[in-house]
């Protein structure tokens, strides 16, 4: 293995890294300018659109610190070079989905939540309240992000060096600087027996946070409509696009220095495999949902999942069903596909635009009975923003830190008969 290959600066070797960080940080000023300018005029359809978004990019950019955790619970070797991109993916979007949230809250929620205007003596659930909603989902989101990032410092601080606090920028000097002083001060072998503990947290906190996005900026966007699956169909969606998104990240990194090395076929077709389960649960989760939903009949719940599956929406709805289960489930069954990188890298991105198409469904029924998909400027300018900063945030990320762990890639497979593997418990 070269050293080089686990060093901050790998990402900076991509050809055409400088003109893309800076088009996309110029494109996410420029959506955020919008949103800015235009503010008192964007219409429940603009807030509609931003919303879906967010909770898009927000749900697959958690799930790759959730990949990570889980995948060191399962003892997955194959999954080594992929958690710390999976990891980074969710720090970057960290910042946007928190301002995210706070714009829709204090300019969108009048235009998207029904219950904010309900009028005076109409009864509401206690649930249903302004500075709860902020709270709640607030704190949730800033306790995942927490966790994140305790999470992933403890896994990098093996890999730290004091020659990394020696090249770059000031402010990356400066960190590095931060974390060479944290690492004198820690027994390594007590932070990796940590790092084998921390992991059954983050799926827990990821699920609390996006539990109360599925609730309040889905499920209560319909008077009286209950349903007790929606929360895990929701999150389940989000593992579903989170994986299509580590094997595009994967690709990627691929291409950087040498490291397409550790990306090997064996590993790849691991990850397509994993596509197929979780491609298979997200049917169940849809199926749980509708059926119970269907068999019970009652018009408050039955609104909802009509509204997307007939009238105007219909043919969307069947786009979103072929892209996130038809197609997938349809080629993943053959090997080739899951060890071709170009056909898998294909199929993922069918699958993220099949997410998407979820997310807008579960939104733009309620807000627009005949909307039409980024049909204004304003919309347009919106989901650029979104992906230009993630893209942005994504790049800069990738060059500040190494983006495999070089002790976990030197480890010898995880076996529980090693004497020296930290114990989980």
């Amino acid at each position: 293995m070269s050293k080089t290959d686990f060093g901050p600066d790998v990402a900076g070797t991509m050809k055409g890294y400088r003109p893309v960080l800076l088009a996309s940080g110029a494109v996410a000023l420029i959506g955020l300018g919008w949103v800015a300018m235009f503010w008192n005029e964007m219409t429940a359809t603009d807030w509609g659109v931003f919303t879906a978004v967010w909770m898009f990019l927000t749900g697959i950019t958690q799930f790759g610190v959730v990949f990570s955790a889980t995948m060191r619970i399962c003892e997955a070797e194959w999954a080594r070079p992929y958690q710390r991109i999976a990891e980074l993916a969710t720090l970057a979007f960290a910042p946007i989905a928190i301002l995210g949230f706070a714009l829709i809250y204090f300019g969108g929620r009048d235009e998207l939540l029904y219950w904010t205007h309900a009028g005076e003596g109409v009864h509401l659930s206690p649930w249903l309240n302004d500075k709860f909603l902020f709270w709640r989902n607030l704190l949730a989101m800033l306790l995942f992000y927490a966790v994140a990032n305790w999470y992933f410092v403890s896994g990098l601080l093996p890999d730290v060096e004091p020659s990394m606090a020696e090249s770059g920028p000031a402010w990356r000097r400066a960190l590095y600087r931060r974390l060479v002083k944290r690492k004198q001060g820690r027994d390594m072998e007590r932070v990796e027996a940590q790092l084998w503990r921390i992991p059954t947290i983050v799926p827990v906190v990821f699920i609390l946070n996006q539990t109360f996005i599925a609730w309040d900026f889905g499920m209560m966007l319909w008077p009286h409509y209950h349903s007790t699956v929606y929360p895990m169909y929701s999150v389940v969606g989000n593992i579903f696009g989170g994986t299509a998104l580590i094997i595009l990240l994967g690709g990627l990194v691929a291409g950087m220095g040498d490291l397409g090395r550790y990306f090997t076929v064996e590993r790849r077709r691991s990850l397509g495999a994993m596509a197929t389960g979780f491609t298979l649960l997200w049917m169940y989760f849809f199926w749980s949902q509708f059926f119970v939903t269907w068999y019970g009949n009652l018009p408050n719940e039955m609104a909802p999942i009509w509204a997307k599956m007939y009238g105007h929406y219909q043919p969307l709805f069947w786009a979103m069903m072929a892209c996130v289960f038809f197609i997938p489930l349809g080629t993943l069954i053959f090997a080739v596909v899951k060890r071709t990188f170009w056909m898998l890298g294909a199929l993922a991105v069918i699958m993220l635009f099949g997410t998407w198409l979820n997310r807008y469904l579960m939104i733009m029924p309620s807000v627009s009975e005949d909307h039409l998909q980024f049909s204004a400027l304003t919309e347009i300018i919106i989901g650029g923003g979104f992906v230009a900063g993630f893209v942005f945030m994504l790049l800069l990320v990738y060059q500040t830190f190494p983006l495999i762990s070089r002790w976990e890639m030197d480890m010898k497979d995880y076996r529980p008969d090693l004497a020296d593997r930290p114990h989980l418990w």
